[in-house]
């Protein structure tokens, strides 16, 4: 698309000119999750286009009054699908995260440093990132069970742990009373 119209970097980084191509990637995004549904995908495969998904119509309607980085959106996928999955299939992702939040501020920096974002603009783009890749692979189970050990002032880590534990052995209850 930005080819076709000939702009270059500074033309593209306008708010306004981004949303054909955002346009064009929901339909690609809702595309593949209509067909992973259709052959009957695991939920783990599937919610990764259900993150990215959320967070383009987020970054999408976002846009309407403000820039954001999609960039870093993509980068707060990452490593927050990361966390996600090593709760889901148990395994460490130290090493992986250090190295996620490594290349995630150069993406930050580089963005910053190319004058296409401003520092808000980066951490507003990794927060919605963070959010939309934690929420439909971990389930709402995990934010409801976070909110309610905030309200009745319980251990909020031990709370979220227990629930993305139990959902991944399909025990969801079992256990708690």
């Amino acid at each position: 698309y930005k080819w076709m119209n000939k702009w270059s970097m500074k033309e593209v980084s306008e708010r306004k000119r981004r949303f054909i191509p955002y346009i064009l990637t929901l339909m690609s995004y809702a595309t593949c999750l209509l067909t992973m549904y259709k052959m009957h995908f695991p939920y783990y495969f599937s919610s990764i286009i259900v993150a990215a998904l959320m967070s383009l119509i987020i970054c999408t309607l976002l846009n309407f009054r403000w820039k954001i980085s999609i960039h870093l959106a993509g980068c707060g996928l990452l490593i927050s699908g990361l966390i996600a999955y090593s709760f889901l299939f148990y395994f460490n992702p130290v090493w992986w995260l250090c190295g996620l939040i490594l290349l995630s501020g150069f993406q930050g920096t580089a963005r910053i440093s190319y004058h296409q974002h401003t520092l808000f603009e980066i951490f507003a783009g990794f927060i919605v990132g963070i959010f939309c890749g934690i929420i439909p692979i971990w389930g709402y189970q995990m934010v409801f069970a976070g909110l309610t050990a905030h309200i009745m002032r319980l251990n909020k880590v031990v709370a979220v742990v227990r629930v993305g534990r139990a959902k991944t052995s399909g025990k969801l209850f079992e256990g708690w009373i």
